[in-house]
């Protein structure tokens, strides 16, 4: 089957160019038994709907409105995440990461000297990394930290948070392995390497270029070697069974053995990768032409399954983790100019089998019946917990959909922003006019007006908001429990599993101690 966008000639009955990954018509010659990815769409109450209606179909589904996804900082939360609509998950006696700031057990974690330039945790918040601004890595453990090296210009702590990799300032890769008594950092080349290398979940292979040479070069068991030219990393699985890699001239996606065999994915790659715990399934979007995107996912290197065809992008829903990795395809590699950069968000699902996507609609993926469309207006900070239940916003609408009946109530109009507690029963949101609201068992409380920006408890208790100028608590949505912080002001709320921090005109967190007075703001 030929492609009309780019001319590739295709195996009949496939479903997207393997050249371009656009979508392509159906083959009048293959069977008409539906494929195994094509996407079913279901309406509110979770009846499928024929096949002809504007709700959408698998091919050349169009949304009119764009939806622009958030683009993820450098370090992100482990409990607390920064994506409008998120769940807050329970975060018992773990690291928590928010810009710059670490907290454990409740309490902020602070070298006495410096400041914190960059902080990450391992995806189980066991661990977390501090890099301070004056070069000094710290290793952060039980409540502990204890300094790793000097002269750092970037680190990773790997997901399982038993080793950390670090890039010195002479160019020179280390890693060393937190797990074991008198931490002795090893050096895995002589050579200088560029910043963007990925690390596997075990923290034990590293994949790294090397400053003008075009070869992409692999870590493992102690030995280096060259895997590939021309390629940036992405992901690297445990033992190297599965890697991932970037090719500049192609903007491409291709996996790669560790025995240096290619084999291609998929062209026009969007700026955002996301792997899996395991890094051997990685979804990921393509620009297929005249606006549309493609997203897409792909399993341990092989041909990838198509979850969504619109103008937006797919990603998978909360909780999205710690570990995101920052590549930038430059200098030698791309013929001495800065040709683009990319991130990789590694997220705590051990597979996407079954996880829920958002962005230009709300998508599941099942293994063995493909992407199955459970609302197809653009959908954006869909919060998904352990209860069977996803809360998503469409169209400023909040719904909650049961995943068991995939039927779908509404909860609010209006919606801005919302998060969600732990269990998925107590929704606090913000709506057009920056008005706070509770909702518990249908009933919703208006808490406040003119909010700025607020923050939740795991268990959906408390919410911490700012608003005119003054930072205020609310306990159990009743408006008669808030209370003010006198004197207090701030740039940035946080929250973990045991209270609310707020960050300083100094750049300093603090944690805000109880004592508020009470107030009624509606009064």
């Amino acid at each position: 089957m030929k492609c009309t966008y780019c001319g590739k000639n295709n195996k009949p009955g496939a479903v997207v160019c393997k050249r371009c990954g656009i979508g392509l018509p159906t083959d009048p010659s293959v069977s008409e038994d539906v494929p195994a990815d094509r996407i079913t769409v279901l309406d509110h109450d979770g009846k499928k709907v024929p096949e002809g209606t504007n709700t959408g179909s698998k091919k050349g589904l169009i949304i009119a409105i764009a939806v622009i996804m958030a683009v993820l900082a450098l370090a992100i939360a482990i409990f607390v995440l920064t994506r409008p609509g998120n769940i807050t998950l329970p975060g018992k006696n773990a690291y928590t990461v928010n810009g710059t700031g670490v907290v454990y057990g409740g309490e902020p974690i602070v070298p006495e000297t410096t400041r914190i330039a960059l902080a990450e945790a391992s995806l189980d918040g066991s661990r977390a990394g501090m890099l301070c601004e004056n070069g000094s890595l710290y290793n952060c453990f039980k409540g502990e930290n204890a300094m790793l090296a000097k002269d750092v210009t970037t680190f990773t702590v790997s997901s399982d948070g038993k080793h950390i990799v670090y890039l010195d300032r002479s160019g020179m890769l280390w890693s060393a392995d937190c797990s074991k008594a008198g931490i002795a950092p090893i050096s895995i080349t002589n050579e200088k390497v560029r910043p963007g290398f990925a690390v596997s979940p075990d923290g034990e292979t590293v994949i790294f270029n090397k400053p003008g040479d075009t070869n992409l070069y692999l870590y493992n068991k102690g030995n280096v070697k060259p895997i590939a030219e021309n390629m940036t990393p992405v992901a690297a699985a445990n033992g190297a069974k599965f890697i991932y890699a970037y090719s500049i001239s192609e903007n491409a996606l291709y996996s790669v053995s560790k025995k240096g065999k290619t084999a291609f994915i998929r062209s026009n790659i969007g700026e955002t990768l996301y792997v899996n715990s395991a890094h051997d399934e990685v979804v990921f979007s393509t620009e297929a032409g005249e606006g549309i995107v493609i997203t897409m996912l792909t399993v341990k290197g092989k041909e990838p399954v198509e979850l969504y065809n619109s103008n937006t992008v797919v990603a998978p829903v909360l909780p999205v983790s710690a570990n995101v990795s920052s590549s930038t395809a430059e200098s030698e590699l791309a013929g001495g100019d800065l040709m683009w950069s990319y991130n990789v968000v590694t997220c705590p699902f051990r597979s996407f089998n079954g996880v829920i996507f958002d962005g230009g609609a709300l998508v599941k993926y099942v293994k063995k019946a493909g992407a199955v469309m459970l609302d197809a207006k653009p959908c954006t900070a869909a919060a998904n917990d352990k209860y069977n239940t996803v809360l998503y916003n469409a169209d400023g609408n909040l719904f909650s959909r049961n995943r068991k009946s995939e039927s779908a109530d509404s909860i609010a109009s209006g919606c801005v922003e919302f998060k969600v507690s732990a269990d998925g029963k107590t929704v606090w949101y913000l709506d057009g006019s920056g008005a706070l609201k509770h909702v518990y068992k249908g009933a919703e409380t208006l808490i406040a007006n003119g909010v700025e920006e607020f923050e939740i408890l795991p268990n959906g208790k408390e919410a911490m908001f700012r608003t005119n100028g003054g930072v205020y608590l609310n306990k159990g949505g009743n408006i008669k429990k808030t209370f003010v912080f006198e004197g207090v002001s701030t740039y940035d709320i946080i929250s973990d599993a045991k209270g609310f921090y707020i960050l300083l005109s100094s750049g300093d967190w603090k944690k805000l101690e109880e004592g508020g007075k009470k107030i009624d703001l509606l009064g």
